[in-house]
């Protein structure tokens, strides 16, 4: 996936001291992959650009760092909005292309859209690629999960959901499908399940 925009380039830091050295381009991946974790992934994505170094490196990051506030544009009245087909435009790819031999430490996504269909997806793929942490927020919109974007998982430990939806298919995977879940966090939730329970949950916060 090309880089989605440009990126100022010219600074000593990444070009490297006055003799010349890039020291940054000389660490290891993951102190790099650490250094990018503090991005968002758009900003991450464009590391590509810097040097030959960093092409490719983006697309071996733990982690998906997705906010719609990296996708604003102006309307025809010079209104600031989100771009939600950018958005998800470049998620898609962003999955296409990075490395699926990765495992994901921890998956966020912010975005404002009410539709189950792609969130399912990307929520599909990170547990399919052992997510340690999904973080899913719908914005002050109420996010609806189907039942198939949840499925088994050996690897998931914390669930933190903001502005979702849960219907009562969600008492499944809490109670068979994620034994070794210990941290679930629920804000501005509505909860159509009737309980919420599991044999493996630590700490359950619900605001």
């Amino acid at each position: 996936m090309s880089a989605p925009a440009s990126i100022p380039c010219g600074s000593k830091s990444v070009r490297g001291n006055d003799n010349g050295v890039d020291r940054l381009s000389s660490l290891s991946d993951d102190l790099l992959h650490h250094v990018m974790s503090f991005l968002p992934t758009p900003e991450v994505v464009r590391t590509s650009l810097l040097s030959p170094r960093w092409r490719n490196l983006w697309s071996s990051v733990p982690f998906i760092h997705i906010n719609n506030k990296d996708f604003v544009v102006k309307n025809d009245v010079g209104t600031a909005c989100f771009d939600n087909h950018k958005l998800e435009n470049f998620v898609d790819h962003l999955l296409l292309l990075r490395d699926g031999t990765v495992s994901l430490d921890e998956v966020r996504v912010f975005i404002t859209t009410r539709s189950s269909k792609k969130s399912s997806v990307w929520i599909r793929h990170a547990i399919k690629h052992k997510v340690r942490l999904l973080h899913i927020s719908g914005f002050h919109h109420h996010l609806i999960l189907d039942s198939t974007a949840m499925f088994s998982s050996l690897y998931l430990k914390r669930i933190r959901l903001r502005y979702v939806r849960l219907n009562d298919w969600f008492d499944k995977p809490l109670n068979y499908d994620w034994p070794v879940l210990e941290h679930l966090e629920l804000v501005c939730c509505i909860l159509d399940t009737r309980r919420i329970s599991s044999s493996s949950l630590k700490n359950v916060v619900v605001v």
